[in-house]
């Protein structure tokens, strides 16, 4: 199996090549740096949904956002923000269907408590709210 490394240059190789080869150049690998900080957000917050390990997830996003130019670094952080609260969301409704059901709550209480790490102060303030909405025990989030 390639490693996540050699992964990674092959689709920076071919998204390079692809680049090239529509003639766009340096705008289509600051667009694909855009893109490709997006999707590894999103694979990091997915990976928190599943329970999963992000520690490779967390480096990727993390080398991701830092080649994103200055001129997306708005665009990055709205769809940062976006994507937290909708993810912190699934969290909290996944708890809420684990208590319904009469389910030990552990797992996706650490999911929830894993998530608020990952939002912003204003955004940890919405779902607290939503969580309060939802009218579950007060003592988890």
């Amino acid at each position: 199996m390639p490693s996540l490394m050699h992964v990674r240059n092959l689709v920076a190789v071919i998204l390079s090549s692809a680049c090239l080869l529509i003639g766009m150049g340096r705008a289509c690998a600051e667009e694909t740096a855009l893109e490709k900080a997006k999707a590894s957000i999103s694979a990091y917050f997915n990976a928190i949904l599943k329970g999963e390990s992000t520690l490779v997830t967390n480096m990727a996003m993390s080398e991701a956002i830092q080649n994103v130019p200055d001129k997306d670094q708005s665009a990055l952080q709205d769809y940062y923000d976006s994507t937290s609260v909708a993810a912190a969301q699934k969290a909290v409704d996944a708890y809420a269907q684990e208590v319904k059901v009469g389910r030990d709550t552990s797992g996706a209480a650490d999911r929830m408590h894993e998530m608020e790490d990952a939002l912003s102060p204003e955004n940890l303030q919405k779902i607290k709210l939503y969580y309060k909405q939802k009218k579950l025990p007060a003592s988890v989030v």
